[in-house]
């Protein structure tokens, strides 16, 4: 086996376009991607920071609604990368969806997101509260 040309169709295990094994049968059904997040609190707001390279700012939809701030978007695939045949597909496309309970009473109207750089940065201003 070793001195093969791993690159002869012979040795592609019936596989004519990739020489690694397609492991999505594995993934969970509908879930594209989940793009890594940071989550935390400060005396005065609350942060998400969200890693989502390639995806634009116009496919980013973020809501809060009942103390749960939502996050979705899509990664489009790129038209001219159709058709191809891959010996490598690791960067995932599709569109995502992340949720999370803000315990923290925060002002609804005051909530700013920035985008740079393909990092999406939310805060969430906490209301004072009055402490006895």
């Amino acid at each position: 086996m070793f001195g093969d040309d791993p690159f002869d169709p012979k040795n592609l295990n019936g596989s004519p376009t990739s020489l690694f094994p397609d492991f999505s049968q594995y993934a969970p059904h509908g879930v594209h991607w989940i793009p890594p997040i940071d989550f935390y609190e400060t005396d005065s707001e609350v942060v998400v920071i969200a890693e989502v390279p390639g995806v634009k700012p116009e496919d980013i939809s973020i809501s809060f609604d009942k103390g749960k701030l939502t996050i979705k978007g899509v990664k489009s695939r790129v038209s001219s990368m159709r058709g191809l045949s891959y010996y490598c597909f690791e960067r995932t496309f599709g569109s995502f969806v992340r949720t999370f309970p803000v315990v923290s009473p925060v002002h609804k109207s005051k909530i700013a997101a920035t985008f740079d750089n393909g990092t999406l940065t939310i805060k969430l201003p906490k209301k004072k509260t009055e402490r006895a």
